[in-house]
C-alpha cells in the first residue's frame, strides 16, 4: 500500500502516482490506483471524461456506504492497471483535517476487507495499491496515511513546497500513532527540477527534513517537463524515463531490511 502525499498543490502527486503505477504494471505487477482527490484528475486521465461526468460506482459512493470499495474498481486500458475513480462529490463528504479516529480505522478495515489481509503471504487482490491524495489537509489524506505501508512525498524543487511537506509529515505521525504502526517513509521525490540555485537550495532543505526522519530524497529527480501531465504515459520521454529510475530506486528501498 503506497500513499503519494504532500499538502502542497502542484507538486506532481497525481503524475507521480500514475507513472509509478505504469512502470510497476510494465513489470507484470497488478496495480490498483485509488483516486482520493475530488478534482479527479487521475480519473479523468484514465476514463477520458470530465470529472463531473464520471458515473457510479466511484469512490464517493463507497465512502457514502452505497457499495464496497471492490465494486468500484475498473480495468483501465493499460495492462495490469486498475482504477478506483473519484468524483467531485467527494468534497461534500470531507470532514477536513480534524481527526476522526473511528472513520479512519474503519477505512483501513474496509481496504483490507476488499483487497486482502495486511499479513505477509496472505491473499492480496493486487501487488500494489497506490493512493493519490488531495493537496489540502482533508480527511482523505488522513485515511490514505492511516492505511499506508509506504509513503512517497513528491515535492516541487521550490521553497513553497517546504511547508506542505512538513504538514503532511505531521499528519503521518498522527496516523502512525492512531494505527500503532509506522509506515515506511520511502522518501521525497523532487519534481519540476532544474539545475539552478533555487532548485538545488530547496533540495538541500528537503534532504535535511527527510534525513532527520531516517529517510532521504530520491537520487533521481524529475526534470521540468511541460508536456508530461497532459500526454499519454511514455517512459521514453525525459520525465517518463526519470520515473522509471525512481521506481527502480523505490523497489530497492522496499526490498531493503
Amino acid at each position: 500500500m503506497l500513499t503519494v502525499a504532500n499538502n502542497k498543490g502542484g507538486v506532481g502527486k497525481t503524475t507521480t502516482a500514475r507513472f509509478v503505477a505504469y512502470v510497476l504494471a510494465q513489470k507484470g505487477l497488478r496495480v490498483l490506483l485509488v483516486d482520493m482527490d475530488a478534482q479527479a484528475n487521475l480519473s479523468e486521465h484514465f476514463l477520458g471524461s470530465e470529472a463531473a461526468a464520471i458515473t457510479k460506482p466511484h469512490f464517493t459512493g463507497c465512502l457514502a456506504g452505497e457499495y464496497p470499495l471492490s465494486q468500484a474498481v475498473r480495468q483501465t486500458d493499460y495492462e495490469n492497471m486498475w482504477l478506483l475513480p473519484a468524483h467531485p462529490d467527494l468534497r461534500f463528504l470531507d470532514t477536513g483535517g480534524m481527526g476522526n479516529p473511528e472513520a479512519e480505522v474503519r477505512f483501513v478495515a474496509d481496504v483490507y476487507d476488499s483487497f486482502g489481509s495486511p499479513e505477509p503471504r496472505a491473499y492480496q487482490a493486487f501487488d500494489w495499491i497506490i493512493l493519490d491524495t488531495p493537496p489540502a489537509i482533508s480527511s482523505y489524506i488522513r485515511y490514505a496515511l492511516a492505511v499506508a505501508d509506504y509513503v512517497i512525498a513528491p515535492a516541487h524543487a521550490h521553497p513553497s513546497s517546504i511547508a506542505g511537506t512538513l504538514n503532511m509529515l505531521s499528519t503521518l505521525d498522527a496516523m502512525s500513532a492512531l494505527m500503532d504502526r509506522q509506515a515506511v517513509l520511502l522518501g521525497c521525490v523532487v519534481t519540476h527540477w532544474n539545475d539552478d540555485v533555487v532548485s538545488n537550495s530547496t533540495i538541500g532543505q528537503l534532504r535535511q527534513i527527510f534525513v532527520e526522519r531516517n529517510s532521504r530524497d530520491f537520487a533521481q529527480k524529475i526534470p521540468t517537463d511541460i508536456t508530461i501531465e497532459r500526454t499519454a504515459m511514455k517512459t521514453s520521454s525525459r520525465a517518463g524515463s526519470a520515473y522509471s529510475a525512481v521506481v527502480e530506486e523505490m523497489l530497492g528501498y522496499v526490498s531493503s531490511p
